[in-house]
């Protein structure tokens, strides 16, 4: 369960967004709360996103088109420094009481898109209760640090990352293996983030050069995929890029030709065990 989303609630304040998205969840924010988000100092350094905002005239433009706009275009969006900025809004007292009941509960607690405040102090409620937490789509809403990567997975937490080009996609794979505890079975998975305002990869910038060759096998050698086709429409990973689900498979494959795609895969492969332990592990909580 998200304790907060893309918009400040009761419990907690939401992780800041940058570029387009930032604006828009901005504007959604004002329609949610009545008011846009405050911005300050983020706890610790390198953290956080610039922030911007539409000018008014633009947001008068684009009312016409989404008459319910009208009256907040009329009245701007406020400006921002220039600076990294994050949400000092944190835990609310009800978000505290909220986490405690669901650690009671054997909830599976989903902590990105948290504020990065709030982030950590459901971090330190959890190391408390040696409780474990989930990442599904770690790095959406703001950056995780080292030291809170290290803390999720000594409480025996998950984390997925998102899907990007492939080259992209095995370091961030293996580089969640820096972190993680030894002591633990470890794996990493794939969150899309699908549904929502993210964007799925497109084609490797040096496809031309070093394409997918198609057929391909599956990670176990087990199953040959050719291109998928739907309709009359035929997809080719080296040119439209991870166009829809089906072409996940050619994705993965992709990566097994990356340096440390081998190694990346078997830390994805392993993800599904490592879930249902972490799962385990808060069901079993005493």
């Amino acid at each position: 369960m998200f304790v907060a989303h893309w918009f400040n609630n009761a419990l907690s304040g939401a992780a800041l967004e940058e570029g387009d998205k930032g604006i828009f969840i901005n504007l959604l924010n004002r329609f949610q709360t009545g008011s846009y988000f405050t911005t300050g100092a983020c706890p610790g350094q390198d953290r956080g996103v610039p922030v911007v905002s539409l000018p008014t005239s633009v947001l008068v433009s684009l009312s016409k088109f989404f008459p319910a706009t009208k009256k907040i275009a009329a009245q701007g969006m406020p400006t921002y420094p220039a600076t990294l900025q994050c949400n000092p809004r944190g835990l609310t007292a009800l978000g505290h009481f909220a986490i405690e009941q669901m650690i009671k509960a054997h909830m599976l607690i989903e902590v990105d898109h948290l504020s990065q405040k709030a982030r950590d102090t459901v971090l330190s409620i959890a190391a408390k209760a040696h409780y474990p937490l989930v990442s599904s789509h770690n790095g959406t809403g703001g950056e995780w640090s080292p030291a809170e990567l290290f803390k999720l997975y000594r409480l025996g937490g998950f984390a997925a990352v998102t899907p990007t080009e492939a080259p992209e996609l095995a370091s961030k794979i293996l580089k969640m293996g820096t972190y993680r505890d030894r002591s633990r079975y470890f794996g990493v998975g794939i969150g899309t983030d699908t549904g929502g305002l993210s964007s799925q990869p497109g084609p490797r910038a040096d496809a031309v050069q070093h394409p997918l060759h198609y057929p391909f096998k599956s990670y176990d050698g087990k199953v040959t995929f050719t291109r998928e086709v739907t309709g009359t429409r035929t997809f080719d990973l080296n040119t439209d890029g991870v166009a829809q689900y089906g072409l996940m498979a050619d994705l993965l494959a992709d990566i097994q030709q990356q340096p440390g795609g081998r190694r990346a895969m078997a830390l994805l492969f392993r993800s599904a065990e490592a879930y249902l332990e972490t799962w385990q592990r808060a069901f079993s909580h005493r």
